[in-house]
C-alpha cells in the first residue's frame, strides 16, 4: 500500500508522466486500486488511456518493430514494451515513460526518439479519460491493460489524500510460487 498526497509530509507527490505501475520491481501488480480519502475541489485527476488501442492504432511496420523491444528502466529493470494482455489476448503498450533510460540494441539517439513518440502517442487528448475525484472515490484499473499518469498536483490549499493498492492476481502469485 502507498499514500499519495499534495503535501509531501503527508505521502507521496505523483508526477505527471504515463506509465503502467510497479514496472520498475520484480512482479508488477496486474492491477491497481485507489481510494480517494481526502478529494481536492479543483486538480489532482488522473489521465487514463487504454494501451491496447494505442498499440491497435499503430501501422503494422510499427508493431513489429516495437514487439520485439525491452525497455532498460531506472535501476536496471528490464520490461517488454508490448505485452500480451491475458484475459483478452490483445496486445498492449505496457511502459513507465518517467523511467526509460534506454532500449536494448537500439542506439541511444534512436531509443530518445521512440520514447519521444511514445510520449506523444500517450498524451494526444483523444481516448483519454479524466477522473475528477470525490472523497471516497475508489477506482480500479489494470495495469496489463491502461497507462495513466497524474496530473499536476492541487494547489496547497486543496487536500489531496489517495491510498494506493496493488494487485497481483492469484493465478500470477501461484505460478510465482511454484
Amino acid at each position: 500500500m502507498a499514500v499519495f498526497s499534495n503535501r509531501a509530509s503527508r505521502g507521496r507527490v505523483p508526477r505527471p508522466y504515463w506509465h503502467s505501475d510497479g514496472l520498475l520491481r520484480d512482479h508488477p501488480p496486474d492491477a491497481t486500486v485507489f481510494h480517494a480519502v481526502e478529494a481536492p475541489e479543483r486538480g489532482g485527476e488522473t489521465l487514463f488511456r487504454d494501451a491496447r488501442e494505442l498499440y491497435e492504432e499503430l501501422d503494422a511496420e510499427d508493431r513489429r518493430t516495437l514487439d520485439g523491444l525491452t525497455c532498460v528502466l531506472g535501476g536496471g529493470a528490464r520490461r517488454p514494451l508490448v505485452v500480451e494482455h491475458p484475459p483478452s489476448g490483445r496486445r498492449a503498450l505496457r511502459v513507465n515513460l518517467g523511467a526509460i533510460v534506454g532500449i536494448v540494441g537500439v542506439e541511444r539517439e534512436s531509443a530518445r526518439r521512440l520514447v519521444g513518440e511514445l510520449i506523444a502517442m500517450h498524451e494526444r487528448p483523444e481516448g483519454v479519460y479524466a477522473h475528477r475525484y470525490l472523497p471516497g472515490d475508489i477506482v480500479i484499473w489494470d495495469n496489463r491493460a491502461v497507462a495513466h499518469s497524474a496530473t499536476e498536483p492541487p494547489p496547497p490549499d486543496q487536500r489531496r489524500l489517495i491510498m494506493r493498492l496493488d494487485v497481483r492476481a492469484l493465478a500470477s502469485v501461484s505460478a510465482d510460487a511454484g
